[in-house]
């Protein structure tokens, strides 16, 4: 069931698993995918949703610099606090996966106050979706 739609990104509602798809395909991560996000973390909240695929991987090449990861909009940007154990994979194509693994250091990782968030990258969208089933 698809929940929210622009030309850039989709979320989508999967019943049998209870997860939210967020499928985003524009050239960059910009305000459309922080507006998508914030549209997404409203439903996972509203409806108690605590699984979500973040699909980036037909979006353009995303930059390599550790300010403009895939995190930046997610955690900089929005303040995100779940009151259950939430789940997020990011599913990305092998470029951008190798650069987000690049641009990794343990202080962008404090940066993270997530709260109950468990955060994985995946480059296989069946791959994230098992992750998500384990939890």
């Amino acid at each position: 069931m698809t929940l929210y739609q622009t030309p850039e990104a989709v979320l989508t509602y999967l019943p049998g698993t209870e997860t939210l798809w967020l499928s985003y395909s524009a050239t960059n991560v910009s305000a459309a995918f922080q507006l998508a996000f914030e549209q997404t973390v409203a439903v996972m909240r509203s409806q108690k949703v605590g699984k979500l695929v973040l699909d980036l991987k037909d979006s353009a090449s995303l930059p390599s610099d550790d300010e403009q990861n895939v995190l930046d909009p997610i955690v900089r940007k929005l303040p995100i606090e779940f009151d259950q154990p939430t789940f997020i994979a990011a599913v990305l194509s092998v470029q951008q996966y190798q650069s987000q693994v690049g641009s990794y250091s343990p202080a962008s990782a404090q940066l993270v106050p997530l709260g109950p968030v468990e955060f994985n990258y995946f480059t296989s969208r069946r791959d994230a979706i098992a992750w998500l089933s384990d939890n």
